[in-house]
């Protein structure tokens, strides 16, 4: 079954059509050419729809519905706005769908800000890996980023030291070990 944006009344069934009368299209948008995605309302269920067109033939599809159908009504309204050229509507009561994608992006991107956060020398190595200079750095800006950069060397040198003299103690026997501890606790204190 060979489905066009011309003659796709004639190709889906009378049920799909009459059920795609109540969904509304929402947020549309070709995210590349001939490939559409949108928000589907449909009372108060919001679906993720997508489909793919080729010189008006349509070769790909999905929905996040899982309808027995074939073709669902979701798909058929965007097919019929995709037609028609109607745009989406607006103001419907129903909220916003996030892309579980989006929203897992955001959440490795936070992770890895807080991340890097604690690694001040990475952290470094990250902004000036991406930062591109558009104008000359003042005297100021350019004594601040030499800061950062002695901070974060002097920082990893001292975390590795004390990664060192840890490991260093962990091998001694255990009767230094212990004196070693308790030195350590006294001097701290």
């Amino acid at each position: 079954m060979k489905i066009t944006i011309k003659n796709y009344k004639t190709k889906l069934s009378e049920d799909v059509l009459r059920k795609s009368k109540h969904c509304k299209v929402r947020e549309c948008d070709e995210v590349s050419e001939g490939v559409f995605e949108s928000y589907v309302d449909e009372f108060d269920n919001s679906y993720d729809v997508r489909l793919t067109l080729h010189k008006n033939n349509l070769i790909d599809y999905c929905c996040e519905c899982n309808s027995h159908s074939s073709i669902c009504q979701h798909l058929a309204v965007l097919l019929r706005m995709v037609a028609t050229g109607a745009r989406p509507a607006t103001g419907l009561v129903t909220g916003r769908k996030i892309d579980p994608q989006k929203r897992k992006v955001k959440a490795a991107g936070d992770w890895f800000s807080q991340t890097l956060h604690g690694i001040q020398d990475t952290s470094f190595a990250f902004t000036n890996g991406f930062y591109s200079i558009e104008r000359e750095l003042i005297p100021d800006e350019l004594a601040q980023v030499t800061r950062n950069a002695v901070t974060a060397v002097i920082n990893q040198r001292e975390l590795m030291k004390d990664f060192a003299e840890n490991i260093r103690v962990l091998f001694l026997p255990i009767s230094k070990r212990d004196l070693w501890r308790d030195v350590n606790q006294s001097l701290k204190a």
